[in-house]
């Protein structure tokens, strides 16, 4: 990986002005809403964001007929817009532009977000194949808009960003065969956030999602968006989630439909106990194809359902449970099989095993950790 003291410097034709007087400012109504106590918190960067390796599935290069080639080479791991030109964003025009392949040219491109950038309401912005995505400090990203990535886009990763949605769209959405795709250390406020905060569908495949903050979302992680959509999703959106802090999530952290396995392990799961919510579902779909969730070493503190166990019309689908400290919560799996596929057959991991699980990611989740 490329160091900062590496990375290409943009020219000044293609590097927009990061000079003070031109930053936004930040002001109290552009930083997420919810409860204060909440926000992203102000940490001592203790890892560098361009040396850290992705750990889980968006580390795999993928199974025996399902390897996925990027101009006629095999991906076998997220690099994102490593060794390709820098740019500083501070409006939320520049960052369309620099996301994008058809404005800013080709070739990968890391793109640093600098302060809160105020978007359009209900405005997507597409993100291209071999971009890193950074925010800068830790009150650096996007209020309004949604991130997309779809359409085979892939080797994407999105770091370091406070996400206040605000629309009626997602926060994130990764659709339509993408696939390689890592999610690290942001905090997403669903309470502007009128739909997910973060889906995952159509085809798409081999993602990690770490050390996110995630804050009263309504609907919070959808993994398969459909119980007939078989044909495309069957043997993908296999997920990795890890060190994840699901903060007052009423339900779908996450709901599984198809995949086998999504990995959930080092999480804290806190305050889902309004008497309907819920953790994590995996569900059987109308053709019968059950999802595979695997969950260990998870902390989970007053939820009101640990597993929903069969949503709808639709019994469980398999889980396995180990090592998981279960606190004031509710744990039924009556109906749900156990034929999850071991994640490790697929990439090697190394959990955190101490009984303070709630500590170490309350500690390390969210901004501000990584530097740049």
């Amino acid at each position: 990986s490329a160091s900062p003291s590496k990375l290409p410097s943009a020219s000044p034709s293609k590097l927009p002005s990061a000079s003070p007087s031109k930053l936004p400012s930040v002001s109290p109504s552009t930083m997420p809403s919810g409860n204060p106590t909440a926000s992203p918190a102000t940490h001592v960067p203790t890892k560098d964001a361009y040396t850290e390796s992705v750990v889980g599935f968006a580390a795999v290069s993928g199974s025996p007929g399902m390897t996925y080639n990027t101009g006629g080479s095999v991906m076998t791991t997220t690099t994102g817009g490593e060794g390709g030109t820098v740019v500083t964003v501070t409006t939320a025009a520049e960052f369309d532009t620099y996301i994008d392949k058809d404005s800013r040219g080709p070739g990968p491109y890391i793109v640093q977000v600098q302060g809160m950038l105020i978007s359009t309401v209900d405005k997507v912005y597409k993100i291209s194949s071999d971009t890193t995505i950074v925010g800068v400090g830790s009150s650096s990203g996007i209020v309004g808009g949604e991130l997309r990535i779809e359409d085979l886009n892939s080797n994407i990763i999105i770091r370091n960003l406070v996400l206040d949605g605000g629309s009626d769209n997602d926060a994130i959405q990764i659709k339509n065969n993408a696939h390689h795709i890592w999610i690290d250390h942001c905090y997403i406020d669903g309470t502007g956030v009128h739909d997910g905060c973060l889906d995952i569908k159509d085809g798409s495949d081999l993602i990690t999602v770490s050390w996110v903050h995630f804050f009263e979302c309504d609907k919070t992680m959808l993994i398969g968006h459909d119980d007939n959509n078989s044909a495309a999703d069957f043997g993908k959106l296999r997920t990795t989630i890890h060190h994840c802090y699901f903060e007052r999530c009423r339900t779908r952290s996450p709901r599984v439909r198809y995949a086998n396995p999504v990995h959930i392990y080092n999480c804290y799961f806190e305050d889902v106990f309004d008497g309907v919510g819920y953790a994590i579902a995996s569900a059987e779909t109308s053709d019968e194809k059950e999802a595979g969730v695997w969950v260990e070493w998870n902390h989970f503190l007053d939820v009101d359902k640990v597993i929903h166990a069969g949503i709808g019309d639709y019994d469980c689908g398999h889980v396995v449970l180990r090592n998981n400290v279960i606190v004031g919560s509710n744990l039924d799996t009556d109906g749900c099989g156990t034929g999850v596929n071991d994640p490790s057959n697929f990439y090697g991991y190394t959990v955190d095993e101490e009984g303070n699980i709630d500590d170490i990611v309350r500690d390390g989740v969210g901004t501000g950790i990584i530097a740049r």
